[in-house]
């Protein structure tokens, strides 16, 4: 799964740095609908120094799991603050994580996808 295929680098770029929201729909051969999901990035500062982003994958259904992963971290080579970095750190949780919150939610989503 590749969350950013098609998006121009402008959409990754505000998707990073300015809250732009990220939606997927997973689906299965011969289904209709789709498995929402909704992601986006959260900046704290900790400390006077550092900015942490946080990569926010949401099940966009009700009762649905949230996770929250930091894309940056100040002593990892992969973790520095760079848009090429942290949009292949998000692009590699998203793909990790959303079959995780599937498994988690596994009867949300069952009840999600009979109505």
């Amino acid at each position: 799964m590749n969350p950013f295929q098609n998006k121009s680098d402008v959409f990754i770029n505000n998707f990073i740095y300015r809250g732009e929201k990220l939606e997927l729909s997973i689906n299965f051969d011969g289904e209709d609908g789709g498995i929402p999901f909704k992601c986006w990035v959260e900046k704290k500062i900790k400390g006077e120094d550092f900015e942490w982003f946080y990569l926010m994958i949401k099940l966009n259904i009700e009762d649905g799991s949230m996770v929250s992963i930091t894309l940056n971290h100040p002593t990892h080579p992969s973790g520095v603050t760079t848009t090429e970095n942290m949009s292949q750190n998000a692009s590699n949780f998203i793909s990790q994580y959303i079959p995780k919150i599937m498994e988690k939610d596994c009867d949300i989503i069952k009840t999600f996808l009979q109505i």
